[in-house]
Formats: structure tokens, C-alpha cells, sequence
């Protein structure tokens, strides 16, 4: 097992003690879940979707758009690359720069990006 996946399966394990999930089928091979209930939902805050590890939580089924996809299978790769030191860095460059110029979404925001067909 990986550490993306222990680490998935720890945080899977916590979060769902704070709220309710179902299972969407897989995207690329990653698990997806959606907020089943309006308590979870709520705490989303602002946010549509997040990933951990390899999971991704999206606030609501109709918010699972190619968009949200591409873009949370970046921070997919993200954690991959950097591994535990992700979520540490992304919290710190949010500190600094807030979100929309935090790197990581800025790197993200480029991946969802739709190549049109020629």
C-alpha cells in the first residue's frame, strides 16, 4: 500500500466521523465521494470540492462537472509528487498568497483547462 493510499484511507476514516458520503464511481482510478446530507454539505464552506491522498469530496453530484475533475486530479498528482510535505505546502502558500494566487491552484486551474479538438 502507498502512502497516498494509507493516508487516504486515515483521512477517509476521520472525515466521515464529521459528516455523511456516498460513493461515486471511480475517476481514474481515484475514489469519489459526494456529501449525502445538508449538514455535511455545509461544511464545505465555499469550497466545491478537495481532495486528500487519492479521494476526492465534492459538495454536491451536480458540482462533479470535466472541470472539477481535471482540476482536483491535479492536486491528485500534486499530493503524488510531494506526498505529506503537500498538504503543508498548500497551507502555506494559502497563508501567504490566499487562493486564487497559491501556486497550487494556479497550477491546477491550468489543468482544467479544455484542449478543443481540431
Amino acid at each position: 500500500m502507498s502512502l497516498a493510499n494509507f493516508v487516504s484511507r486515515v483521512f477517509n476514516r476521520a472525515y466521515r466521523c464529521f459528516g455523511s458520503f456516498e460513493e461515486l464511481p471511480k475517476h481514474c482510478g481515484t475514489r469519489v465521494f459526494v456529501a449525502a446530507d445538508k449538514k455535511t454539505r455545509e461544511q464545505f464552506g465555499n469550497a466545491l470540492a478537495f481532495c486528500f491522498g487519492n479521494e476526492i469530496y465534492v459538495k454536491n453530484r451536480r458540482l462533479w462537472t470535466v472541470r472539477i475533475k481535471r482540476h482536483e486530479m491535479v492536486h491528485i498528482r500534486q499530493f503524488k509528487r510531494m506526498g505529506l510535505y503537500f498538504p503543508l505546502a498548500y497551507a502555506w502558500e494559502y497563508c501567504l498568497n490566499g487562493y486564487w494566487e497559491n501556486v497550487f491552484e494556479k497550477e491546477a486551474r491550468r489543468g482544467e483547462r479544455i484542449k478543443k479538438k481540431r
